[in-house]
């Protein structure tokens, strides 16, 4: 189980919490599909950390499998986009992204403090 001060949990939350602010955003910004198409991928990517994860217990070289992980990630990124629209696409993907950049920083954050102790 993942615990709130390692990175995944960490991850998870800021994740939960983006998407709840995108939709609501979105909401206030009269634009909804904007809101809950970044939620979606903020979502979608949340997921990546899990992956890999698992990616480090496989007896499969890493490199091979954060290449599919990122096939993966991009393949279901386009699917939700093409579901909630075509347009939508780039704010599912900039979701995805923005969990990337969350899970790198809560990543270092916890190296960091780490190494301190």
């Amino acid at each position: 189980m993942t615990r709130l001060d390692e990175p995944l949990g960490i991850t998870v939350a800021g994740c939960v919490a983006m998407a709840a602010l995108a939709v609501v955003g979105g909401f206030a910004a009269g634009r909804p599909g904007l809101g809950v198409a970044f939620a979606a991928g903020a979502l979608l990517g949340a997921a990546n950390g899990f992956l890999a994860r698992l990616a480090l217990r496989a007896e499969v070289d890493f490199r091979v499998t954060s290449a599919g992980r990122l096939a993966l990630m991009t393949t279901v990124a386009l699917a939700v986009g093409a579901l909630l629209g075509w347009i939508y696409t780039p704010f599912v993907l900039g979701g995805v992204g923005a969990s990337q950049l969350l899970l790198a920083g809560a990543a270092a954050f916890t190296a960091v403090r780490t190494a301190q102790r």
